[in-house]
C-alpha cells in the first residue's frame, strides 16, 4: 500500500497525526505501507498513527530526509527512538525494513493506536512501515487473544 501523506486525520491525536487506515495484521489489513512525505524545515516533525494488536511487531525504516524515527504508545509515551539503521544485525530472512538512515523494530505490548514521529532535515522522504505477527502465530493462523486453552 502506498500512502501519500494526505491520509485521513486521526482526531485521537489532536489532529496532529495522519492515520494510516487499513494498516495492520487484521484480516482485511495491509501489513505494508510506504509513505512519501516532505519535511518543510529542519524543525519539522511528521506524525503517523495506526491501530495495532498486542504482540504485533512494527518496523519502520526512513530514507532520504529522515534522520530520526520515534515510536509512541497509545498514551503518547515514547517507547523507543532511533537515529541509526542497525538492520544489518537482523537475520537474513527478517521481514523488518531497513537499509535507510534510521530504523526501528518493536513488539507492542497492548492493543491500541500507536504513533510514529519522523524528523530530519528539510526535504522529501520515504518511509517503509511493516507490521507482522510472530512466525509461529502466523503459521497457526491465530492471534494472541484467540489461542485455545488446554
Amino acid at each position: 500500500m502506498r500512502v501519500k501523506v494526505l491520509a485521513q486525520q486521526d482526531q485521537r491525536h489532536s489532529g496532529t497525526a495522519e492515520f494510516i487506515d487499513n494498516f495492520g495484521t487484521g484480516l482485511l489489513d495491509d501489513p505494508e505501507a510506504d509513505i512519501i512525505g516532505n519535511l518543510g524545515s529542519n524543525n519539522d516533525t511528521d506524525f503517523y498513527s495506526f491501530d495495532l494488536a498486542a504482540g504485533d511487531v512494527i518496523g519502520v525504516a526512513g530514507f532520504d530526509a529522515i534522520t530520526t524515527i520515534q515510536l509512541f504508545d497509545p498514551n503518547g509515551l515514547e517507547l523507543m527512538g532511533s537515529s541509526q539503521d542497525l538492520s544489518a544485525i537482523y537475520p537474513n530472512a527478517s521481514p523488518l525494513p531497513g537499509g535507510g538512515n534510521a530504523a526501528i523494530a518493536y513488539v507492542v505490548p497492548t492493543d491500541g493506536t500507536y504513533s510514529v514521529a519522523i524528523s530530519g532535515f528539510t526535504g522529501d522522504y520515504n518511509a517503509q512501515f511493516r507490521v507482522f505477527r510472530p512466525d509461529l502465530e502466523t503459521q497457526a493462523g491465530c492471534r494472541s487473544n484467540s489461542v485455545p486453552r488446554l
